[in-house]
Order: structure tokens, then C-alpha cells, then sequence
């Protein structure tokens, strides 16, 4: 097979046989095109979600959110420069999808050298754009299908838009309890469930009790973090 047929194969296998796939990241750890197409949807969506819901209404949503931002100043600067901020939406939603899986992947690999596992960062890397690669078509297919059958845009939550967490049903008024909360989501579990499980596929000897916490405890931390962030803003 040649190599780029491989690394179509991996692409679509990652949807059918998740398992097998990352499985086979140990000898070919393939990593570029899955984050590169995962940021790529992420653009695509994100582009239409502002042209069915609209970009006055999801600028005003924002502005709403942060009271302390004037919110006719924000949508004057925004009608001014439309076409760039569309382009920009895009290329950062590209280059986010390249830094996430990037900077998790380095995490990852500092922490299993820590503990004295073998495990390539390339290994890592390819693990961590699989899974975003299938979590992220997931949710932006969801987030496809919210916008085009939503009657009232004014009921998009432009910052909890899916029903796959506590907080899209709770409504909850503080920013804190919507982001510890909100962090209980399904998607992310399944993203979790898989890293663990395509950490233990490329590093053999790893239990998954170790891949677990190694998982686990920097997404915590991360949660915590943010949390104790929005709890100091005004």
C-alpha cells in the first residue's frame, strides 16, 4: 500500500475502527492531515454557523456575555471589517486545531519520560490528532445540525451551544458553576477515553491505570485553572 493511501485509510478507519487505528500509530505514527483536516471543519462550521445564525446576532451574544465591552463599538468595528474577521475566524480555528494537539501531545510525552515510558512525541502527537480528529467531526457535525434546525437564533448559546453537557439544561447564572459544570461533557469524555486508549496502544507496557491518571489529572488541573480564572474576573 502506498503511503498515501495509508494515511487515507487511517483517516476513514479512524471512524469505523477507532481501536485498530490507533493501534496501529505505534510503527506509523501519521499525524499532520488529521489535525490539519480537523482544524480545517472546525473552520468550515464555525463559517457557517455565523452565516445561518448571522454575525450582528452572534457579536451581539458576545458582547452581551462581557458587560464590560460596549457593545455598539464592538458591532461598528465588526461591520467595518467583516471579510477580515471571517478570514480570521477560519485561520485561527485552523491554527488552534495544530496548537491544541501540539501542546497536549508535548504534556503527554513529558509526563510518560517522567515516569520512565517509552514513547516517541511523534507517537503522542499522532495519538492526540486521531482522537481530536474523530471528537472534533463529532461535535462540529452536531454543531452543523443545531444550526440549520434551530427555529429562533436568538436561543443559540454561542458559548454552551450542545446538549451533551449538565450546563445546557441547568442554565446556571454564575460564569464558574457554567464552566465546572459545562467541563462534565460527553464529547470530552469520549476524547478522554480515547487518549487513554491510544497511549496504552503505542506504549505497550503502559497500564491503563497509569495512562488513566496521566490523562486525567492534566485535564483537571487545566479545568481548575480556567475555573479559578473566571472566578477573579469582574
Amino acid at each position: 500500500m502506498e503511503g498515501s493511501d495509508m494515511q487515507q485509510a487511517s483517516l476513514w478507519s479512524m471512524f469505523v475502527q477507532p481501536l485498530s487505528t490507533l493501534d496501529s500509530l505505534r510503527e506509523r505514527p501519521r499525524w499532520f492531515y488529521p489535525a490539519l483536516i480537523s482544524g480545517i471543519v472546525s473552520g468550515a462550521v464555525n463559517l457557517y454557523v455565523i452565516q445561518r445564525i448571522g454575525l450582528v446576532r452572534l457579536i451581539e451574544m458576545t458582547a452581551n456575555a462581557k458587560a464590560m465591552i460596549d457593545p455598539q463599538v464592538i458591532l461598528r468595528n465588526a461591520l467595518e471589517h467583516t471579510i477580515q474577521i471571517l478570514c480570521f475566524q477560519a485561520l485561527s480555528m485552523l491554527a488552534s486545531s495544530l496548537f491544541v494537539a501540539l501542546a497536549t501531545a508535548t504534556v503527554l510525552w513529558l509526563l510518560l519520560t517522567l515516569c520512565g515510558y517509552d514513547m516517541t512525541l511523534k507517537q503522542g502527537l499522532a495519538v492526540v490528532a486521531h482522537v481530536n480528529l474523530l471528537t472534533v467531526f463529532l461535535r462540529e457535525c452536531m454543531m452543523m445540525l443545531t444550526a440549520s434546525f434551530i427555529h429562533d437564533p436568538n436561543q443559540f448559546d454561542i458559548n454552551n451551544p450542545l446538549a451533551t453537557n449538565p450546563a445546557f439544561f441547568l442554565k446556571p447564572a454564575s460564569p464558574v458553576v457554567v464552566k465546572l459544570v459545562g467541563s462534565l461533557d460527553v464529547i470530552t469524555f469520549i476524547n478522554i477515553a480515547l487518549l487513554i486508549i491510544g497511549l496504552t496502544k503505542v506504549c505497550r507496557k503502559l497500564p491503563v491505570r497509569t495512562a488513566s491518571a496521566l490523562v486525567v489529572i492534566p485535564w483537571t488541573v487545566y479545568i481548575g485553572m480556567t475555573i479559578t480564572i473566571k472566578s477573579l474576573m469582574p
